[in-house]
């Protein structure tokens, strides 16, 4: 894995890989197309950098070995179980399953709870194969708590409701998320074998999450950060990943730094690269008291262009993730720096999506999100069969506004369709429309980044602007087909689905009160435990992806069954007892 190098679209060296090692002198093979050049930060630490010889760029090295780490921790489910063997360690069958070698056992009644029981023939020994609820007292709760979880009920009312106790809810959040990643890890491992899945339009975006204080004399949340793809057409959500890693103890991995001051090197050379560690959390706080932040006025132009400053004023560009005062590190579990799980995200997505004829990916305007994509999709966007554009809305609009911009965009519409006179149809004179706003783009940002305003706005969307990261002068798209991109340029998918987590998992709605107080903030339902926001996550996503039919569905289908994943809906008891040996 490497995902050090040119990240402009427009060099003849973007996705050209660095040698390993350069040689000096003359000939056409003995040079690199790259310096490695010392350097320092804003605040004067050490920062080596990679400089692209051809156009200049300087993008930040990241650590390819911490980002291979956080893959990992990602794509664990898609490895499936190992299949129930005979136990004896010194039997030839003990690596052969019941399932794939059904002759090399026969079957020996039942235990008392039901459990299938299996004769080893080589050796004669017994075993016992249970299911997914064994040993649980109250297994026929398990459905009606999953329901509870995904339609916004409390901890507290379901514990209220079901007359169990804390530690039972919590058990069985456990088991519900276990079993939905052994369910969604036996569906998507179709997806990684290369599954063909069309055209896909892609969008991605992220969103913030708080865990509530504990403790009164220490008011400070813990702030996380989920990235979330999701296809614009068929809803089908490929990944909701948070930064936290809940495996890791956070004295033990401080431990491991001061072995030999770890924390002292740059972050891309450290052994615990991926990790916030309590140095990187003390520079943070230091950096955000003098961090200008600059906000957009008016249009969605503006708010672009408010990005784009925001970013300049980053030691790294890549890394959008800050702590200030009134924020902490979890006391279990590390946190995990941002950049390295969308980098991760991206590199999972690569995986799934093998299958896919061509992707278009429509980014939430953020440079880490960027050079992700661009890292992990390279060989994709050197072959013309992948393409990334940003999309900035306008979020802070009223209904109102929402309204009078949307009845203004179809009135435009209307008198495109008149003044055109001959266009065949409605979609040929959307692309017209797009066209004529291409000699009107604005150049925003530090490499002259070429923005679109988008003349066909949603209520959704109700004022939207597109800028395509991928266009490369050497291979340039037709008009047409470029500009079908920029029309079907959407959040849609993504943000979907976030509104979604807001609205069905009471743990993750949003703050009572205003945002800019979100360090000292008492967040409602929020939870306590890091590790429970993933968990809720991964259970709302397989909810969405093979159960869930909202009634406004024209066609009646699950994301799941649009995208071929499932020929039917998925009854939610199918998932909450799925047992993948009971085919055997």
């Amino acid at each position: 894995m490497q995902v050090n190098f040119c990240k402009n679209a427009a060099c003849v060296n973007f996705g050209v890989l660095p040698k390993e090692t350069s040689k000096r002198g003359r000939g056409s093979g003995s040079h690199d197309t790259y310096l490695l050049t010392g350097g320092s930060s804003k605040r004067g630490t050490p920062r080596p950098r990679l400089q692209c010889k051809i156009c200049g760029d300087t993008p930040p090295l990241k650590s390819n070995q911490a980002i291979a780490e956080e893959v990992r921790r990602l794509t664990a489910y898609l490895a499936g179980e190992q299949e129930p063997s005979c136990p004896n360690e010194a039997c030839a069958n003990h690596a052969i399953g019941v399932g794939t070698h059904p002759r090399a056992y026969q079957r020996h009644g039942t235990t008392a709870h039901g459990s299938p029981r299996y004769r080893c023939k080589a050796c004669q020994r017994t075993f016992a194969v249970g299911g997914p609820t064994t040993r649980q007292k109250k297994p026929h709760e398990n459905r009606e708590i999953f329901m509870e979880l995904v339609n916004k009920a409390p901890f507290r009312r379901i514990m209220e409701k079901r007359d169990i106790s804390a530690s039972t809810l919590y058990s069985k959040v456990d088991f519900l998320a276990r079993q939905c990643e052994r369910f969604v890890g036996e569906r998507e491992a179709r997806l990684t074998e290369g599954l063909p899945l069309g055209r896909l339009s892609v969008s991605v975006d992220r969103q913030d999450y708080y865990t509530n204080w504990t403790r009164r004399e220490d008011k400070r949340s813990i702030p996380l950060h989920a990235v979330v793809s999701a296809d614009n057409r068929s809803g089908y959500v490929f990944g909701a990943h948070i930064n936290f890693d809940p495996r890791f103890n956070p004295e033990d991995v401080e431990t491991d730094v001061r072995l030999d001051d770890d924390d002292k090197h740059p972050q891309e050379y450290r052994r615990n690269a991926r990790f916030w560690l309590k140095s990187d959390y003390e520079v943070s706080v230091a950096a955000s008291l003098s961090r200008r932040r600059h906000i957009g006025r008016e249009t969605v132009l503006d708010d672009a262009a408010a990005a784009y400053a925001n970013v300049a004023d980053r030691d790294d560009v890549e890394v959008a993730d800050e702590f200030n005062s009134q924020l902490r590190l979890p006391e279990t579990g590390m946190q995990v720096h941002g950049q390295y799980t969308l980098y991760a995200h991206f590199q999972v997505l690569k995986r799934l999506l093998g299958g896919a004829k061509s992707i278009t990916f429509y980014l939430d305007q953020d440079s880490g999100i960027r050079a992700a994509c661009f890292a992990a999709f390279r060989e994709r966007i050197q072959a013309g069969t992948a393409h990334a554009f940003f999309v900035s809305i306008k979020k802070d609009l009223t209904k109102g506004q929402k309204l009078k911009a949307y009845n203004e965009a179809q009135k435009r519409f209307l008198d495109a369709v008149n003044r055109m006179g001959g266009v065949a149809n409605d979609f040929d004179a959307k692309i017209q429309l797009i066209k004529e706003q291409f000699p009107l783009m604005k150049e925003i940002g530090k490499y002259g980044d070429r923005w679109l305003l988008h003349p066909l706005p949603t209520m959704n969307e109700p004022e939207k602007a597109l800028c395509h990261l991928t266009a490369r002068p050497n291979a340039p798209l037709p008009e047409d087909r470029l500009a079908a991109m920029y029309l079907f340029g959407s959040m849609y998918g993504a943000d979907r689905f976030l509104e979604l987590v807001r609205r069905r998992l009471s743990p993750l709605e949003r703050a009572l009160g205003s945002s800019s107080a979100a360090g000292r903030m008492w967040y409602g339902y929020a939870p306590y435990n890091p590790q429970i926001i993933e968990k809720l996550l991964l259970i709302l996503r397989v909810y969405w992806n093979y159960c869930y039919v909202p009634k406004t569905s024209k066609d009646g289908k699950t994301p799941a069954e649009r995208l071929g994943l499932a020929k039917g809906k998925v009854r939610v008891q199918d998932i909450v007892y799925f047992d993948p040996n009971a085919a055997n």
